[in-house]
């Protein structure tokens, strides 16, 4: 979740040039990080940024992260010392880019043992359509990428929305195919797993539109 973090705040705060995830060995030590060509961090805004709803809400970084309630550097520092860090350290320069990174002690451990296990564990419940397919929707690209990368591994197709307005639209394109459904052609979602908090429309009020405008069918929401 450190790294996690760190990488999608490189994602919001990147427009141009590059973002890096690096590791290396140094001494005892395993050094771990995500380097960005970003907006970086001003001086006076630095001492904030492990502070509980610390968020910089100013300028540029408003406009970036627009959504953020200033809590993830503070409980990824808290994840990080119990893994054995000092803390997350942090190099910043503002109009040039940021460098996140921690370092974790190497332990001897023991030799891994790895067994084989099934491609694909999943297993559908029988359902009165054979379109299995998932609706995903969140406003942050890198989230998205993440879990169609997860499903298409389980070979679960997906598709994607960028918020809730959206969804509603292809929640309700879908629905008016299943009275000729049949297979893939129907369009039918089979579950939706929803961010909370999205511009238009959020989690919650997608789930109360849909609702309001189906009245039929077993959609699962997540």
């Amino acid at each position: 979740m450190c790294i996690r973090d760190s990488l999608s705040n490189a994602m919001k705060f990147t427009e141009k040039g590059s973002i890096t995830i690096f590791a290396k060995k140094q001494a005892e030590k395993l050094c771990i990080g995500v380097r960005d060509t970003g907006l970086g961090i001003k001086e006076e805004d630095k001492g904030r940024l492990f502070t509980a709803f610390g968020k910089i809400d100013t300028g540029e970084h408003l406009r970036m992260n627009s959504q953020g309630i200033g809590l993830g550097l503070v409980i990824s520092n808290s994840l990080a010392k119990l893994l054995g860090a000092e803390q997350i350290q942090f190099d910043s320069t503002f109009g040039k880019g940021s460098t996140f990174f921690l370092e974790l002690p190497l332990k001897e451990g023991n030799q891994l043992v790895t067994s084989q296990k099934p491609e694909n564990e999943v297993q559908w419940h029988k359902h009165d359509c054979s379109c299995r397919r998932i609706l995903a929707v969140d406003d942050n690209e890198y989230n998205l990428k993440v879990l169609q990368s997860m499903l298409n591994r389980l070979h679960i197709e997906s598709e994607k929305a960028y918020n809730g307005l959206d969804a509603l639209r292809m929640l309700q394109t879908a629905a008016t195919r299943l009275s000729s459904c049949q297979g893939k052609e129907c369009g039918r979602y089979s579950l939706v797993i929803t961010d909370l908090e999205m511009p238009k429309m959020n989690g919650l009020e997608l789930l109360q539109e849909h609702k309001a405008l189906v009245s039929t069918g077993s959609l699962v929401a997540i």
